[in-house]
């Protein structure tokens, strides 16, 4: 007959510098006190301070497969927190940290982990990255959680965004390679104030940049914000799923994709690209060669000169208020020669 009862919630500090994660030698009850506590579990809130030992070279090593805390926080401290197991991929890693409660790094400590970090608080809780980047994924990953950036974030891979509400606090957002937000659970809110989210579509094992938001419908806010997409590997908006609002969204990549998505301000394609799965769009310029796969109806379009624009058989693009059609294709038909030409 076994009785399995959770341990009560501790308060941990990190003591005696260098060393791993899960050695009871580096865990304590107070600040630079005597060690020999078990690892943290996912109620413990712990803390690295100026009391902890830890020098500019000196490591954490996340040296287990599965990490926890609740709250997590280096103010006074100096340090690397590090991986203490190789990762088998960059896709793979081998560790995973999940984070219950607030996440507080500091300028003076730096960030070396590359597994995956996983947030998964069940109240309102913060991120401060203090310049530090997230060199794995980020997850955000629980229904009840209510997350809100203290300062810009920036990861390596990408950001999936599974469960809970995440609010940018008008912060920048920068990814290496995507967001990826596809559980389409009720739980999924994000709210993006006036911040730029960046997808640099520069990873060097991944020739694409990416943004999937399956959102369900008014769980996205884009607000007053900007996604943009960077000039490396083509980038890829996917919002088919359901009616996404965004506000601004701009491609600068080749061959680049717009696929469903309501744009509520402006789209810009800097280079070559199309569009697919329809939607209305307020303001739409098209700097270079372009494929319209869809129809669509546009408040406003800019075409540029000497391009080459190709619309795709029954696809029909509609300047609105004047529930004017601009251009009813019967068969596919490419515009082989334009001066210059604005709708609005």
């Amino acid at each position: 007959d076994w009785n399995l009862v959770n341990p009560a919630a501790r308060t941990l500090y990190w003591v005696n510098g260098s060393g791993n994660w899960n050695h009871s030698g580096h865990w304590s009850l107070s600040s630079d006190g005597a060690s020999g506590e078990c690892p943290p579990t996912p109620s413990d809130d712990v803390f690295f301070d100026a009391s902890s030992g830890l020098g500019a070279g000196d490591k954490v090593n996340l040296n287990q497969n599965w990490a926890f805390c609740k709250k997590m926080d280096w103010t006074g401290a100096s340090g690397i927190l590090d991986n203490g197991i190789v990762p088998a991929s960059w896709e793979n890693a081998t560790q995973t940290l999940q984070i219950f409660g607030s996440l507080k790094f500091t300028n003076n400590m730096v960030n070396d982990f590359d597994g995956l970090v996983m947030l998964r608080a069940k109240q309102a809780a913060s991120i401060t990255s203090a310049g530090n980047h997230f060199k794995g994924n980020l997850h955000f990953w629980e229904p009840a959680g209510d997350w809100t950036l203290n300062d810009d974030l920036n990861v390596d891979i990408t950001i999936q965004h599974g469960y809970g509400k995440l609010h940018s606090n008008n912060k920048k957002l920068t990814m290496r390679l995507g967001w990826y937000a596809t559980t389409q659970d009720a739980s999924a809110e994000l709210f993006l104030g006036n911040s730029t989210m960046t997808i640099l579509s520069n990873h060097p094992n991944v020739m694409q940049g990416y943004g999937y938001f399956f959102y369900q419908t008014s769980k996205f806010h884009s607000e007053t914000s900007n996604i943009v997409f960077e000039n490396y590997f083509f980038g890829l908006l996917n919002a088919y799923v359901s009616p996404v609002e965004f506000y601004n969204v701009t491609f600068k990549a080749n061959s680049s994709n717009l696929y469903g998505g309501i744009i509520k301000n402006k789209l810009i394609f800097e280079k070559t690209g199309n569009t697919l799965y329809g939607g209305d769009i307020y303001e739409a310029e098209f700097h270079d060669d372009f494929t319209f796969g869809d129809s669509r109806p546009y408040h406003k379009m800019k075409f540029y000169p000497g391009k080459r624009y190709t619309f795709a058989a029954g696809s029909t693009q509609t300047i609105v208020p004047f529930n004017l059609s601009l251009i009813h294709i019967s068969e596919p038909t490419r515009l082989r020669r334009i001066s210059y030409a604005v709708f609005c």
